[in-house]
C-alpha cells in the first residue's frame, strides 16, 4: 500500500485494488487482525482510509453480538411461550374435569375460551 503511494497512485485506486485484493484473497482471522494493524499505520501515516478488513471484522463481532442478543431474546419469547402453553394445558385440564364431573359443555367453553371440539377431542382422548 505504502508502494502505491510512493510511486503516486490515486487513493481511490490503490482502496479499490485492496478491496479487490480483499475480497479475492481471504486470511485466517489472526493474519486477517494483523493486516487490519497494520493498515491502520498505514493510514495514519498517508491519511487515507482502507477498512474493508476492519468492516470484516466489526461485522463479525456485531455478528456475534447479534446471536448473543438473540439467543437471549429466544430464551425469553421461548419462557414466555412455555407459560403460555402451560396456561391453556391447565385450562384444559380444568375443562376436561368440568366436563367429566357434569358441568354444561357450553358454560365451559364460555368460562375458558377453549372450543368445543377441543374439549370433546381432549374428554375423547382421555377416557380411552
Amino acid at each position: 500500500m505504502r508502494a502505491y503511494f510512493k510511486k503516486g497512485y490515486d487513493s481511490r485506486y490503490v482502496r479499490s485494488l485492496f478491496k479487490f485484493i480483499d475480497f479475492i484473497f481471504r486470511l485466517p482471522e489472526n493474519m486477517e487482525r494483523k493486516l487490519s494493524d497494520e493498515i491502520g499505520e498505514i493510514e495514519e501515516d498517508l491519511k487515507m482510509t482502507y477498512i474493508t478488513s476492519w468492516e470484516r471484522i466489526a461485522k463479525k463481532d456485531g455478528r456475534k453480538e447479534g446471536r448473543l442478543e438473540g439467543r437471549l431474546a429466544g430464551r425469553q419469547e421461548g419462557r414466555q411461550e412455555g407459560r403460555q402453553e402451560g396456561r391453556q394445558e391447565g385450562k384444559l385440564e380444568v375443562a376436561i374435569q368440568l366436563y367429566m364431573n357434569g358441568v354444561d359443555l357450553d358454560l365451559i367453553v364460555k368460562s375458558t375460551g377453549i372450543a368445543k371440539e377441543t374439549i370433546e377431542k381432549a374428554v375423547a382422548t382421555t377416557t380411552h
